[in-house]
């Protein structure tokens, strides 16, 4: 019983985030991918104005073992732009080798925050 549980305990690590689902899925090639998008779609009213912030995460995986790091979160993005509202986002995904090396960077755009 105890190996039973052990085993159980061991699998719960290894899903991590299994659960979580992105807003949005970039294409990934196994052996290389280097991808630039938009995150709206309808971009017929959005303005691309002067400021522009930007954030970036890391990840290297090999086998059952990666490490991640970075903020890409919008609070992020609109301060090191000074960014005081964002009107448009867009991506760039890196994948290199199966996902051994990914890099993921969120640009916005927006009015510039006054300070």
């Amino acid at each position: 019983m105890r190996k039973i549980s052990v085993m159980l305990m061991f699998l719960l690590l290894l899903t991590g985030c299994a659960g979580y689902k992105a807003p949005f899925q970039p294409p990934i090639g196994y052996l290389y991918t280097n991808v630039k998008a938009p995150l709206k779609v309808n971009v017929k009213d959005s303005v691309i104005n002067v400021r522009k912030g930007e954030a970036t995460t890391q990840t290297f995986q090999w086998g059952v073992w990666g490490f991640s790091g970075g903020d890409a979160t919008v609070e992020a993005i609109m301060n090191n732009g000074l960014i005081k509202e964002a009107e448009y986002a867009d991506y760039q995904y890196t994948n290199i080798l199966f996902g051994l090396f990914q890099t993921m960077t969120v640009y916005a755009y927006g009015k510039e925050n006054k300070i």
